[in-house]
């Protein structure tokens, strides 16, 4: 690593700074004396926790939804391997499909612009889910996005087992 030194504020003592922090590196300039030495520190971030998913998602653990829904949520978030992002939700849904992953997928599925698989599997969760899966569901709908939210409809959806359930 090539470093290089030069003139800064002076220091009786040694000190350290971290400066230009970022979600994968950072700068730490050691100061002494007259002197600084700015040296840059980073991590592919990205890489590592794939690295880190891809050792991890065997043995006891993977028998479990949540680490796979876990493993394609951040991919999502991240905005990065759209295709393990699915391969993951698909394999957290194989092993217990509920509002949380069949959810990810809709948003994944509408993000690749396949908008009648994702209406019919969101249609499919909004008639299993509970109240309070609903009312989370409808919070997050309300949040603004580029293309509107999707309130309306929730709220369409949330009254239909409350209309039949009157009825019956």
């Amino acid at each position: 690593m090539d470093v290089t030194p030069h003139p800064g504020p002076k220091t009786e003592q040694v000190t350290y700074e971290f400066a230009d922090v970022t979600n994968d590196g950072a700068t730490l300039t050691l100061r002494w004396a007259e002197l600084e030495v700015p040296v840059k520190i980073g991590v592919d971030i990205h890489k590592e926790v794939l690295a880190y998913l891809d050792a991890n998602l065997h043995g006891l653990k993977s028998f479990q939804w949540e680490v796979w829904y876990e493993a394609a949520h951040y991919c999502h978030e991240q905005k990065m391997e759209p295709e393990k992002a699915m391969k993951w939700v698909d394999a957290s849904i194989a092993r217990g499909a509920n509002f949380e992953n069949q959810t990810l997928k809709a948003t994944m599925l509408e993000e690749q612009g396949k908008t009648a698989e994702a209406e019919t599997l969101r249609k499919g969760m909004i008639d299993g889910a509970t109240n309070a899966q609903l009312n989370t569901y409808a919070v997050h709908a309300n949040e603004p996005r580029e293309e509107g939210g999707r309130c309306e409809d929730v709220r369409a959806e949330r009254e239909a087992p409350r209309r039949r359930s009157q009825c019956a």
